[in-house]
């Protein structure tokens, strides 16, 4: 499951071309599996808010979540990891680290910034 579009994923990486769609469509399902797997089954859908910025609950006591006719429209800090993900995979592409771990994270975790948009929205996890 793709949590933006490959037009949406061409514009955040400023690509104007259709030469680097199939890689990047590629890049932007390893994107999302990652964040999907970090999410750990975490909802992705962007709730319905008051003027307030409460949340809006269904009359079962459920989230109400925002549909764009039938499809969930995913929230909005999960759509700019991904694109912060795609962009990694795209500009490093070979991921070739010559032995040094790169400062803005390390082996097997996501970079900084992607987890810092996701890591409110996990599910806590317990040993």
């Amino acid at each position: 499951m793709n949590l933006i579009t490959l037009e949406e994923a061409k514009a955040h990486l400023l690509v104007d071309h259709d030469d680097d769609d199939s890689d990047i469509e590629r890049k932007l399902q390893e994107a999302s599996a990652a964040v999907l797997t970090y999410l750990d089954g975490a909802p992705i859908g962007q709730p319905k808010r008051d003027e307030q910025g409460a949340i809006l609950r269904t009359p079962e006591g459920e989230v109400d979540y925002l549909r764009d006719g039938d499809e969930l429209v995913v929230r909005y800090e999960i759509k700019a990891a991904v694109k912060l993900l795609l962009g990694e995979l795209y500009k490093h592409r070979e991921a070739e680290q010559d032995g040094e771990m790169p400062h803005q994270y390390g082996y097997g975790y996501l970079p900084r910034p992607v987890v810092a948009l996701l890591y409110p929205l996990r599910k806590p996890a317990f040993a």
